[in-house]
């Protein structure tokens, strides 16, 4: 629960480093097995909108996952 509070609290709040260094950091504490994390937000022409793009290994496969996230602000 803790990191979703902390995450919901930077998302649209903050600048595009925190967000990506937040999500970063949130993968590496939760989910050890997750290695060479990288995050990307992609541009977006409304405010309220994120792409964000995570590329990560996981322990034991050499093949990178490549995660799209489409998120939008909900008023």
């Amino acid at each position: 629960k803790g990191m979703w509070l902390e995450f919901r609290r930077v998302l649209f709040r903050s600048t595009e480093s925190v967000v990506i260094n937040t999500i970063e950091n949130t993968i590496k504490y939760y989910e050890p097995r997750a290695k060479q994390v990288s995050v990307s937000i992609l541009p977006s022409d409304d405010e309220h909108y994120l792409i964000i793009n995570v590329v990560f290994s996981v322990i034991n496969n050499p093949n990178p996952i490549d995660l799209t996230l489409n998120l939008r602000r909900v008023r």
